[in-house]
């Protein structure tokens, strides 16, 4: 990548601004594009300290891609964080950020403390211009490119690479270090990347710009820290779009199929319901941390208007209608309430309800429609009406909290058992930690890779049964090759 005129261990690297006093060293983990640096060194706050440059990439990059997972809406940002990164430097962060704005590269809204101590406040909300975006996007592809192509700056990227690993992140917990591993060993066709990179270019720019930061993150083997979140590690693999799977690499091996569970939280809905009820009328609660004063209320409530023999009927019913590999449960929903749309935008419509939303964003067109979500719900209150009053007691906050407990309490279990990782190696296959399933990376012209998947799949069914003594359907899909 181009760059400003740098020393590095005594020696001048001359780029871009010839006759400039070289005055920061090369930067090993983020490399500034020529008219981002340009820009910013216009303003008098990074022309008095140019190596804030290089933070600035950093944070903007992180808001651009934290945009990229919101749907490009703004983001929160907590002061504290931008406090922490500009703390090096003799001006303080508010500089920083300020200049940022001046310069037309981000914009942000108003901090309002809290009036009260029982109320809550709101914080900063951040967003990238459509300015910063593009130089962002720039500077980020003609990075990558040189990863790719350049023999010299991939040799530096390894050796820097190979210094951070005496303080790479250690991971007690066999399913983080699975993924740990599996990322920082993961590999990329450099050919087929670049192609998908101008095909989105030119016709999904957005996607072309988010998927840039990614990129990045596995060729410079910077990765955020894995946690568990309602039964879910967020980590880099995942995130990348699926169009861009296809030319991963593992020791070798092609991405060749996925394995997932079909309609994985719908599936579980009604053993979740039954065991609430059963939950609450024992006087108990959801999160044992936060004490629940309406607890005695809600048991009376459901003993009073819930009927026991007929929510077991409906729970097993429901969950029949998921685990029947006979029929698609979009095509069954569709019939029972009489629609008919694209089999995508049924499954966002169901998941969308799931979580008490009353519109969902189609996947066909982008469009937001409340009427499928509305004949739905009526559909469920009277097919399922004992689910429907279980379902509707405050522990789950008006259902908002449904994914979260569908993710924590049973996907999680299943998809985040290191076994299922362990018996796939044993078959000469690695696999992909992907939420509800499971990517396969193996040799395309292995006589028995149909057979090894269809034992992934019954692995992963087993693994349901012996856990939840209830059956799921799962989907094996193969991933033709890119080019």
């Amino acid at each position: 990548m181009e760059r400003g005129r740098v020393v590095v261990r005594g020696k001048r690297m001359s780029g871009y601004s010839k006759g400039r006093k070289g005055c920061y060293e090369v930067w090993d983990r983020v490399k500034v594009g020529r008219e981002f640096f340009d820009l910013l060194i216009s303003h008098p706050v990074f022309r008095k300290e140019p190596k804030a440059v290089n933070m600035a990439q950093f944070w903007l990059c992180e808001i651009d891609a934290a945009m990229g997972r919101n749907n490009d809406q703004p983001v929160t940002w907590f002061h504290k964080d931008i406090q922490n990164r500009f703390q090096q430097y003799s001006q303080t962060h508010t500089g920083f950020r300020n200049a940022l704005r001046d310069l037309g590269l981000i914009t942000f809204g108003p901090y309002r403390p809290p009036a009260h101590e029982w109320t809550q406040g709101e914080c900063r909300k951040f967003t990238v211009t459509p300015l910063g975006r593009k130089l962002l996007a720039d500077g980020n592809y003609q990075w990558l490119y040189k990863l790719l192509n350049d023999p010299d700056v991939r040799r530096r990227n390894l050796v820097a690479i190979s210094r951070r690993k005496p303080n790479r992140r250690a991971y007690a917990e066999p399913m983080k270090r699975i993924i740990d591993e599996f990322n920082h060993a993961v590999k990329f066709d450099p050919d087929g990347l670049l192609n998908e990179l101008q095909k989105d270019k030119a016709g999904c720019k957005g996607r072309h710009d988010y998927v840039l930061h990614i990129l990045l993150d596995f060729h410079t083997r910077w990765f955020n820290e894995l946690e568990v979140k309602n039964g879910r590690i967020y980590h880099s693999f995942i995130a990348l779009p699926r169009e861009y799977r296809p030319f991963a690499l593992f020791k070798g091996k092609p991405y060749v199929a996925t394995v997932d569970i079909r309609a994985c939280w719908p599936t579980f809905l009604g053993d979740l319901l039954w065991h609430l009820y059963q939950l609450w009328i024992r006087g108990g609660q959801l999160d044992s941390s936060q004490a629940n004063p309406g607890a005695t209320e809600i048991a009376d409530y459901l003993k009073r208007e819930v009927n026991l023999a007929a929510l077991k009927v409906e729970c097993a019913r429901w969950t029949k209608l998921f685990t029947d590999s006979s029929t698609d449960p979009r095509d069954a929903i569709m019939a029972a309430i009489g629609i008919q749309i694209d089999r995508e935008d049924m499954k966002q419509c169901l998941n969308t309800w799931l979580n008490g939303a009353k519109k969902y964003e189609r996947a066909t067109d982008g469009k937001w429609n409340m009427k499928n979500i509305t004949a739905l719900e009526a559909w469920f209150a009277a097919t399922f009406p004992n689910m429907a009053k279980v379902w509707g007691v405050e522990v789950l906050d008006n259902r908002r909290r449904t994914g979260e407990c569908l993710g924590d309490l049973y996907e999680g279990e299943i998809m985040m058992d290191a076994s299922l990782y362990e018996y796939a190696v044993s078959l000469g296959l690695t696999l992909s930690y992907e939420y509800d399933g499971v990517g396969v990376f193996g040799a395309r012209d292995d006589v028995e890779l149909s057979a090894k998947l269809e034992k992934v799949k019954a692995f992963i069914q087993s693994l349901s049964l012996k856990k939840f003594q209830l059956p799921v359907e799962a989907r094996i899909k193969m991933i033709p090759a890119r080019s």
